[in-house]
């Protein structure tokens, strides 16, 4: 009688660990994503059969997004960690988000003389990464000599504009500083009191007669 006992004991034993070793199996087939975010590759097919330690699914938090570029040396004294920047991205060139600059590296891209710079985005219209987009940055400098940006030609690296004189168009390298989509800082080439040619600079040459309205 006790062995019987004994041996119904055992069977229940074993059939609750199983069905505990179910259960586990079957906890084990809900996948939870530890993050929020989207799918962005699955590697995996309903009714296929996972393979240990291989990844099944790519998830991106998109709620925050990099802007990943470089930065001109010249610029590098106008920024720095945590500063707030704007940014604007190409398909919606009539708004600006509010960026933070997270990273500036400490060295540049080989020898151009440019910095790669981190810019993060709350984003918050879901944009989908991969857009394209560049930064703005304010600054303001004094007593500089400012020209329109029309005004200068720039051809293998270097840049110039044309000094007008007594009718004539006068061709003179120049180095440029700060500049913005309409204006251009003039660092050394160029005084003050000087008038520039603004329009059609890329027909002019060298002692070309021009027209002074």
């Amino acid at each position: 009688m006790n062995g019987t006992l004994n041996q119904a004991k055992a069977a229940v034993s074993a059939a609750q660990a199983n069905i505990k070793n179910i259960k586990f199996q079957i906890s084990n087939a809900k996948i939870t994503s530890p993050i929020n975010g989207v799918v962005t590759n699955r590697n995996i097919n309903p009714g296929e059969l996972a393979a240990p330690t291989a990844p099944l699914f790519t998830i991106a938090d998109v709620s925050t997004l990099k802007l990943k570029g470089t930065i001109s040396q010249r610029y590098l004294p106008y920024i720095k960690i945590n500063q707030t920047i704007d940014v604007v991205v190409d398909i919606y060139p009539n708004k600006v988000y509010k960026g933070v600059i997270t990273s500036i590296g400490p060295m540049a891209i080989g020898t151009g003389m440019y910095f790669p710079i981190e810019i993060s985005i709350k984003n918050i219209d879901n944009l989908k990464p991969g857009l394209s987009a560049y930064g703005r940055i304010k600054i303001t400098s004094k007593d500089a000599v400012v020209i329109p940006a029309s005004a200068v030609v720039k051809n293998d690296g270097k840049s110039y504009v044309y000094v007008i004189e007594n009718n004539t168009a006068k061709k003179r390298y120049v180095e440029t500083g700060l500049l913005n989509d309409k204006e251009v800082e003039i660092i050394e080439g160029l005084n003050e009191n000087e008038k520039v040619a603004i329009s059609n600079v890329n027909n002019l040459f060298d002692n070309a007669v021009v027209n002074v309205k």
